[in-house]
């Protein structure tokens, strides 16, 4: 026969596993909150994420873009140094060179010391031609780094 011990035990074990399913049930209600929580912030940062990528890809088309316009600005000023300044360079030196000697430039374009120059005016003439030169190169760079400059204060304003 069922005694009344065994009835309180079990008694107390039913409520003892009722009180774990509320328990239970309580926290899966909480764990539901979080989670719909979560795949908010993850749609979220999803949409950041988007966003980002839109505007890391806009600044890469930019800067490309500058690095193209540089380009093309130099090779711009190089071809117009390198067609105009060579032939007035050339004409210079040949107008200024005796016909007795030859002077020979090497890699660097130093003059052999063992050349003789014909008067002191030649040499004076050449050292003028190349001071010329040298000047006309500073000028090119500075407009250049001008010219430079200005694009990036634009590209800064926009």
């Amino acid at each position: 026969m069922i005694t009344l011990d065994q009835v309180q035990k079990l008694e107390k074990k039913v409520n003892d596993a009722v009180d774990l399913i509320n328990r239970f049930k309580a926290e899966k209600v909480v764990l539901e909150e979080k989670i719909e929580k979560y795949e908010f912030r993850i749609m979220e940062l999803e949409e950041i994420t988007e966003q980002l990528n839109k505007d890391q890809t806009e600044i890469e088309d930019k800067i490309i873009g500058a690095l193209n316009q540089l380009e093309e600005l130099d090779s711009t000023s190089d071809k117009t140094v390198v067609n105009e300044d060579p032939i007035q360079e050339e004409a210079s030196v040949e107008s200024s060179v005796s016909d007795d000697y030859e002077i020979v430039a090497t890699d660097d374009e130093s003059v052999d010391n063992s050349e003789k120059v014909d008067t002191e005016e030649d040499y004076e003439e050449e050292v003028t031609v190349e001071d010329d030169v040298a000047e006309d190169v500073i000028v090119d760079d500075e407009v250049e780094a001008e010219a430079a400059l200005s694009e990036s204060e634009e590209d800064n304003q926009s």
